[in-house]
């Protein structure tokens, strides 16, 4: 019973360490796809900003076509002026010249918005494309790292299941089925220490004639709070 014991509590460590490795060994791939992700949508916000600018810049060109094709058209109303031969046909004409000038105008005025807008937006631009350029150097260098960081994690679960495969070898096989499903219904614990006397996996007190029961090595004894294995602190 004392290989059982003992080979229990390096198990125990075994499959805990384990249990930390591949949890980390998960979160590695969902960290690079955040990292990417991040990198996506400062592209995305990049690729927006120059679709702006460039509608911005046709929406320009077409007021300045406009704004122009109104002065032209206030040239030629202006010059039927002289050839009004009424009052009333003199008034025609100057109210449709009005018009003319105030289509001009609100023409012109939208351009400076316009002209305002591209403005910030090539600066948006600008501002954007450093600040892609130098999320995705980061980005490259630490999903490299965490490549690396990653074939580690998956080397050392690959020593640890060998040591884990090693360690099977000493405990007897009911007791090994006992202790996986002690450790299923206890989320991945089911071997603890009785120091202190209490169990350090639920820390109740444990019986002071419990403890000595323990101490003698002979068989599996058990926390009657949480059901977890009780290991002797001196094989620990």
């Amino acid at each position: 019973m004392l290989n059982n014991l003992s080979g229990l509590w390096t198990l125990q460590r075994l499959d805990s360490e384990l249990d930390t490795l591949r949890v980390k060994v998960e979160e590695i791939p969902r960290r690079i796809q955040g990292m990417n992700l991040t990198v996506s949508d400062e592209k995305t916000e990049l690729e927006e900003c120059r679709k702006k600018i460039v509608n911005l810049k046709k929406d320009y060109k077409l007021a300045e076509v406009d704004v122009k094709e109104t002065e032209q058209q206030i040239g030629a109303k202006s010059t039927q002026l002289y050839s009004a031969k009424t009052n009333e046909q003199y008034k025609a004409f100057l109210k449709e010249i009005e018009h003319l000038r105030h289509t001009k105008s609100a023409a012109e005025e939208k351009m400076i918005v316009q002209m305002e807008q591209l403005e910030q937006a090539e600066a948006r631009a600008k501002v954007l494309e450093r600040e892609v350029k130098d999320v995705e150097g980061e980005t490259v260098g630490r999903v490299q790292t965490l490549e690396r960081e990653l074939g580690e994690l998956q080397q050392a679960i690959t020593v640890r299941e060998q040591e884990r495969a090693t360690a099977l070898t000493g405990i007897d096989k009911d007791v090994v089925g006992v202790y996986e499903r002690i450790r299923k219904s206890k989320r991945g614990v089911a071997v603890v220490s009785a120091g202190n006397n209490r169990c350090n996996g639920c820390l109740n007190p444990l019986p002071p004639q419990l403890i000595l029961e323990i101490g003698k090595k002979d068989r599996l004894y058990f926390c009657e709070h949480c059901g977890r294995i009780l290991i002797p602190t001196d094989l620990t």
